[in-house]
């Protein structure tokens, strides 16, 4: 009760600061979370404080703690419907606001992008749309563009936002800007991580690997070296790639697509990593035409290998996704290439969303 009484908006500037601080750090706790956003009183002081016209170092505290108690997937739903957070949260989002308030509006957004309900009409909600695209852009602070694009990330984790999301030039040159190599791990990370969430989509598979810039950032971010998060999220995206039958030959014979994924995998690569290029292999050894060259490569033997490896086969995570997809293609695809015939459902790598977690405030 004393918190949010000195938090409460026309008591000093010192006291509110630190009612809001201290609230921002409780909601931290993941137990937290929830119980926090129910009390209405918490939840009246928080959006307040959030509230244009407030100081920035009110505001960017309330964000932060509008951020944090986003992280709950209870409260997500709730929190995007309610006006007054919407506006809030949307305005401190908005370009020329100061650097730490506009980084937790769009955090804020992020953390609500991850409810599958909330991806749709966000994506369309106009002045979201416009406070990430302009956040994302290249030029603004690393910290903003970041979230940003985390939170396109998360939008193209929606079928239904995937092709508006890829023919929007905007959003499309942002993203590849962000993948290319040399920028900051995180921001490349994300932005990869967009390009393989809007590949899950099938009227997007054949206009993106004939997008040059597309297929040099992919390639460049599954080569062996390249940190683990990036491997990953390039190898998911030349996966869903391979999955349209128009991609299937020109992706293996293009050079690097193919020292990229037999060099995942190769023995001795992380388990993921292997996972997710024996399920390149299993979805291109479809094409007849491919076969007889991918046993030249040696294909045979690495799926085998994955198969037959103890640690992959018995005491893989069988909630993960990848996992699961790999162990049902991988036996296909050898008997595929064996020559015998077989058939089996393609299903797309899982769309993945990234979370901004709560942050304790200094």
């Amino acid at each position: 009760a004393a918190i949010i009484a000195g938090a409460m908006a026309g008591e000093p500037l010192a006291l509110r600061i630190d009612g809001l601080r201290a609230l921002t750090n409780l909601a931290v706790d993941t137990a937290n979370m929830q119980p926090m956003w129910r009390n209405e009183a918490v939840r009246a002081t928080i959006v307040a404080g959030a509230t244009v016209g407030e100081p920035a170092a009110i505001r960017t505290y309330a964000l932060r703690a509008l951020a944090n108690v986003a992280v709950d997937a209870a409260n997500k739903q709730p929190m995007w419907r309610d006006e007054a957070v919407r506006v809030a949260i949307i305005a401190g989002a908005t370009v020329g606001k100061p650097l730490a308030l506009r980084t937790q509006a769009i955090r804020a957004l992020v953390n609500l992008t991850r409810d599958a309900a909330n991806k749709q009409p966000m994506w369309r909600d106009e002045a979201v749309r416009a406070a990430i695209i302009a956040g994302a852009t290249v030029g603004e602070p690393a910290a903003v563009r970041t979230q940003a694009l985390r939170a396109l990330a998360c939008l193209a984790n929606k079928g239904t936002n995937n092709q508006p999301m890829w023919r929007d030039e905007a959003v499309r040159a942002i993203i590849m800007a962000g993948a290319i190599a040399g920028e900051p791990f995180a921001m490349r990370t994300d932005a990869l991580c967009a390009l393989a969430n809007l590949a899950v989509d099938a009227a997007n598979k054949q206009e993106m690997w004939q997008d040059e810039a597309v297929r040099a950032a992919i390639i460049a971010a599954a080569t062996t070296g390249e940190p683990l998060p990036l491997r990953t999220e390039a190898l998911r995206a030349l996966a869903n790639l391979a999955r349209d039958a128009a991609n299937m030959q020109p992706m293996w014979q293009d050079k690097a697509v193919r020292a990229a994924i037999i060099a995942g995998a190769t023995a001795g690569e992380p388990i993921n990593i292997r996972l997710l290029a024996c399920t390149c292999c299993a979805v291109l050894s479809r094409a007849t035409v491919l076969r007889s060259c991918m046993v030249v490569a040696g294909v045979p033997a690495h799926l085998e290998a994955v198969w037959a490896d103890a640690d992959l086969n018995q005491a893989g995570d069988s909630t993960n996704q990848i996992y699961r997809i790999a162990c049902h293609l991988v036996p296909l695809a050898l008997a595929n290439l064996a020559g015998l015939q077989t058939t089996f459902l393609l299903q797309p790598l899982p769309s993945r969303s990234t979370s901004s977690p709560p942050i304790r405030p200094p």
